[in-house]
C-alpha cells in the first residue's frame, strides 16, 4: 500500500505520542481501555494501537464522530457532563486503563472509575500527573527513528489508519491553526509546501510535509537498529507478528 507524504508527516509527532501513551498503560487482551478525544490526531492512533493489543476501546467524542469511531471498531460515548456514567453504561465490568489526550478533568474521571494511577496516561494534564502520580508520557519520552519506521510499516500494511482530512499550503498556515480551535477535530491537519486545494472536513493540530504530490511515498523498509531511549523498546516488542 505504501505511505503517503501526508501520513508520514504525522508519525514523528502524533504517531509516537500515541505509542508512548499506549505503552505507558500496557493494555492486555480482553481489557477495556478508555481513550479521550478519540477522534483527534493522537486519540485515533492510540485507540487503534490499543485494539492491536486485543483490548476493547471506549472512545469519548462528539456525536457527529460516532459513526467514524464505530467504523474503527471503537465503542463511542459522548464527552461532557455525565461522562463517567456514560462510560459505566458501556463498560459495566469496569475500566482497566485510561488514555487522556484532551485534559478537561479526564484523569479525575479515570480515578473516579477506579482505574489505578499506573494504568492512566495523560498527554494534556500535567497538573493531574503531579496530583495523582499518573503517567504523562508523550513524544519526547519515546521518539526514535526505529519506532517511526515501525509505525510506518503498520500504516503501509493497512493495520493502522492515519486520517488526513485537511491539507493546507504553507501560505494558509493561519487557517490551519484556526481549525483545531473549533474542537470538531477528526484526525490531522497537514501543512504542505506544495500548494493545492484543501480537502473537505476538519482535523486536529498541524504537521508539516515536504513537496507533497498525489503519488505515494515508497514502501518503508524494516528498521535495522538506530538510537533508542534507555529503557524503551521498539513497537515490535509488543506488536508482535501483526
Amino acid at each position: 500500500m505504501g505511505v503517503s507524504w501526508e501520513e508520514a508527516a504525522t508519525l514523528p509527532a502524533v504517531g509516537v505520542t500515541a505509542w508512548a501513551a499506549v505503552d505507558a498503560v500496557q493494555p492486555r487482551p480482553g481489557e477495556t481501555v478508555v481513550v479521550s478525544a478519540e477522534a483527534g490526531g493522537v486519540g485515533v492512533l492510540a485507540a487503534q494501537l490499543v485494539r492491536l493489543r486485543g483490548a476493547t476501546v471506549v472512545g469519548t467524542a462528539g456525536g457527529h464522530n460516532f459513526d467514524f469511531l464505530r467504523s474503527l471498531g471503537i465503542v463511542p460515548v459522548s464527552h461532557g457532563p455525565g461522562l463517567a456514567e456514560e462510560i459505566r453504561k458501556v463498560a459495566p465490568e469496569g475500566v482497566d486503563a485510561y488514555i487522556d489526550t484532551f485534559g478537561g478533568g479526564n484523569v479525575d474521571i479515570a480515578i473516579a472509575l477506579g482505574v489505578p494511577a499506573h494504568r492512566i496516561n495523560t498527554v494534556a494534564d500535567p497538573l493531574a500527573v503531579r496530583r495523582y502520580g499518573v503517567h504523562g508520557r508523550a513524544q519526547e519520552d519515546a521518539f526514535s527513528p526505529v519506532l517511526v519506521a515501525e509505525l510506518a510499516d503498520l500504516v503501509a500494511r493497512g493495520r493502522l489508519a492515519v486520517p488526513i482530512n485537511t491539507v493546507y499550503p504553507l501560505e494558509r498556515v493561519g487557517e490551519a491553526y484556526v481549525e483545531p480551535a473549533r474542537r470538531h477535530t477528526r484526525g490531522k491537519i497537514v501543512l504542505s509546501s506544495f500548494p493545492r486545494p484543501t480537502a473537505s472536513g476538519s482535523a486536529g493540530p498541524c504537521s508539516v510535509t515536504g513537496p507533497a504530490t498525489r503519488r505515494r511515498a515508497r514502501q518503508p523498509q524494516p528498521a535495522r537498529g538506530g538510537p533508542w531511549p534507555p529503557g524503551r523498546r521498539p513497537a515490535s516488542a509488543w506488536i508482535g507478528a501483526l
